[in-house]
């Protein structure tokens, strides 16, 4: 499920600013907030130039596998 970013960060902010006077952390924080609803892409080439590690499938082969094990174990969404 997902929810929206803006009332989450208000939230958060409010939560900090409550937290901060009894030296306490917050539940969450609207820094929180913003790492969570970030883009994040990585590239594996710092994996394989350290390691040599080759993934033994594609993405394309995996995510057919992945459904092919789906389907066979009966797992719905």
């Amino acid at each position: 499920f997902s929810l929206p970013a803006l009332p989450l960060l208000l939230a958060g902010g409010i939560l900090e600013a409550l937290a901060r006077p009894f030296g306490k952390r917050p539940l969450f924080s609207a820094h929180t907030v913003r790492k969570l609803a970030a883009d994040l892409l990585y590239s594996g080439e710092r994996l394989f130039l350290e390691t040599r590690f080759e993934p033994p499938y594609s993405l394309q082969q995996a995510l057919e596998r992945t459904a092919r094990w789906i389907e066979e174990e009966g797992i719905s969404p």
